[in-house]
């Protein structure tokens, strides 16, 4: 699996190329996906051990698994 932080490159990647050939239109859809997987990899390194990300929210992790 791979970390938030490859997507994160991968998506800065696509975005830099899209806007050096001056495709517009898919620079600002990936900034969009940018803007959230930095959310989500926020939301998760603010996690403990015993904690899970739900709904874009952090979680305590139910024992009974």
């Amino acid at each position: 699996m791979d970390s938030g932080g490859d997507e994160r490159g991968r998506t800065l990647t696509i975005i830099e190329t899209a806007k050096s050939a001056g495709h517009a239109r898919i620079a600002e859809k990936n900034t969009k996906i940018l803007d959230n997987l930095d959310k989500i990899i926020t939301t998760c390194e603010s996690c403990e051990d015993d904690e899970v990300v739900l709904g874009g929210k952090v979680a305590q992790l139910d024992g009974a698994s």
